[in-house]
């Protein structure tokens, strides 16, 4: 090969590195762009959006185009955190919603810390109201439920002694009339969402 053929495809070979390496730098800065634009509270925005700010708490069954005009505040303390949720969807979204809620329950590597012979409850059940006991933060101005009711799923892991433990509670309302589904999700720790053990059924309680 000739040196002026050779420097000519050197040439040819820098160009390309180069402009590879500014569409990675490009998609790059893209992708962090997102990620920090979807992490905070959202305010209608659209489906794809949303689940970028929830996942993985996001059912596998529902597609962020079956979604609309979603809106989401969440706040987070030292040993407790709170979320809000609230979108537009039709009755078929909030029955996949309500199973992953549920099925969310039942995971028990979803509690984070790594105490032994601790007793873990599950509960369903239907409520007239939310239990704000254990918020963190403000209620968001836009947070104005119009249904009536909660579908409630509910989880305690009791430290040993019983006296306390780590209890998750997730609630869901849908108002057939707007197609508005609301969605309250909180976590906390040295809590109590019930009497312990013997208030629950045998097939809902199990040792971690």
């Amino acid at each position: 090969m000739l040196p002026s053929v050779r420097i000519l495809w050197v040439r040819r070979i820098r160009k390309i590195v180069f402009a590879a390496a500014i569409l990675l730098g490009l998609a790059v800065s893209y992708l962090l762009f997102e990620i920090a634009r979807n992490s905070g509270d959202l305010a209608d925005v659209a489906g794809w959006r949303l689940k970028m700010r929830l996942n993985p708490s996001w059912p596998t069954n529902v597609q962020p185009s079956s979604v609309s005009s979603c809106f989401v505040h969440s706040n987070n303390a030292i040993d407790s955190t709170s979320c809000f949720i609230s979108f537009s969807a039709n009755q078929n979204v909030v029955s996949h919603w309500r199973d992953f809620l549920k099925k969310d329950h039942t995971i028990t590597e979803r509690w984070p810390d790594d105490k032994q012979n601790r007793t873990w409850e599950f509960r369903m059940s239907q409520v007239p109201s939310l239990p704000f006991q254990c918020i963190s933060g403000q209620v968001p101005q836009w947070w104005k439920p119009t249904g009536a009711g909660w579908s409630a799923f509910e989880s305690m892991a009791w430290y040993d002694d019983l006296k306390a433990g780590s209890g998750r509670g997730d609630y869901i309302q849908y108002d057939e009339k707007s197609n508005r589904v609301w969605i309250y999700r909180q976590a906390c720790q040295q809590y109590r969402l019930w009497e312990p053990v013997d208030s629950t059924p045998e097939e809902a309680r199990r040792p971690l």
